[in-house]
């Protein structure tokens, strides 16, 4: 679906978990690992250069804007809708276009709705020790089969 990715990956200790579990729960979703994508649809090889690029940068942190505002997006990827929530963060207090953490996915059927957004929480704000730069193999149609290769 997404080949391989690197990730910011939100440790098990961050209340976005609870989240996500809830939001598969209520929208009859499937569940998955809690992060942050700074880079999609590579390579293998790409991935790995990536992950030791990024690695040699200070962690962030990372809170939800000032307006809550999580959106709906829809993609076609491999012949199958890809409907996320997504929710934009601010990097070190900066707007970064496209950064944000997402809530909950769906393959195929309906987008998310505007109830659904608007049932959603605010995100807690993302520090430095709450992540872990990491590499995934993101092949699988299935989120939940997404897997943690290297970090």
């Amino acid at each position: 679906m997404f080949k391989y990715c690197v990730w910011y990956l939100i440790h098990e200790r961050h209340p976005i978990h609870t989240q996500i579990k809830k939001y598969a729960t209520q929208f009859k979703t499937i569940p998955f690992k809690p992060h942050i994508s700074l880079r999609t649809s590579l390579e293998k090889e790409e991935a790995k250069e990536w992950l030791d690029t990024y690695k040699k940068s200070s962690k962030p942190f990372f809170f939800s804007q000032k307006e809550y505002n999580p959106k709906s997006t829809s993609t076609l990827i491999d012949d199958v809708m890809f409907h996320a929530i997504e929710v934009p963060l601010m990097v070190d207090n900066y707007v970064v276009e496209g950064m944000h953490v997402s809530l909950a996915y769906r393959l195929g059927g309906d987008p998310f709705t505007q109830a659904d957004l608007d049932s959603t929480d605010r995100v807690d704000t993302i520090r430095a020790g709450d992540i872990e730069m990491v590499m995934v193999d993101c092949r699988s149609k299935n989120p939940s089969a997404w897997e943690v290769l290297k970090s």
